[in-house]
């Protein structure tokens, strides 16, 4: 979870830190403005770049917001859960079931074309527009904030499934594997 930080709508950061003991990173919200809207966690560069061998596995995490929900923690609008740009692109998630309050959280999504937006359009996403984001993934975001009267956010437990040719799991079967041409490499022949 090291390298995890969490960010305003205007990138500015807002101040978490890890937990190792439970290896979380959480941020107290306490101090933002009641108007904030919008937080994201932002992923490490160790989660960027080359990520074709991720198409169909899953990118999973936990998520949580403290608060009392007796207090009049309420669900904010409908927006992204993941985000995922690259190549100019810009592809969106919105997970079918929300979080609950005060309560932890299980995200899970697939990373196949059927689970993903443009974001902006809201146009369908093609393999092909997966695979150039995931070829070249600069920013994966994960939704923070779902609730007003948060007090604190955390995150753990952040997954991104990838196939390999040592891999301990079992097969991959939405992973292609080509012979490319003297001019092109990688795992979808992509450079």
């Amino acid at each position: 979870m090291r390298g995890w930080r969490l960010e305003r709508a205007d990138q500015e950061e807002v101040t978490s830190v890890l937990n190792p003991s439970s290896n979380t990173v959480v941020a107290d919200i306490q101090e933002l403005p009641g108007t904030t809207q919008l937080l994201h966690w932002v992923a490490p560069p160790s989660y960027l770049g080359d990520r074709v061998s991720s198409y169909g596995g899953y990118l999973t995490y936990q998520a949580k917001s403290f608060g009392i929900p007796s207090e009049g923690m309420s669900l904010l609008d409908r927006r992204p859960d993941v985000l995922l740009s690259g190549k100019e692109m810009a592809l969106v998630h919105m997970a079918p079931k929300t979080p609950e309050p005060d309560r932890l959280h299980q995200g899970r999504v697939q990373l196949v074309e059927g689970n993903w937006r443009h974001a902006g359009t809201n146009r369908p996403v093609s393999r092909e527009d997966l695979m150039v984001v995931l070829a070249g993934l600069v920013a994966l975001r994960v939704r923070a904030l779902y609730f007003t009267q948060s007090q604190r956010l955390s995150l753990g437990e952040v997954g991104l499934e990838e196939a390999t040719d040592t891999g301990s799991g079992g097969p991959a079967s939405t992973v292609e594997q080509c012979a490319c041409s003297p001019l092109y490499r990688g795992d979808s022949c992509q450079v």
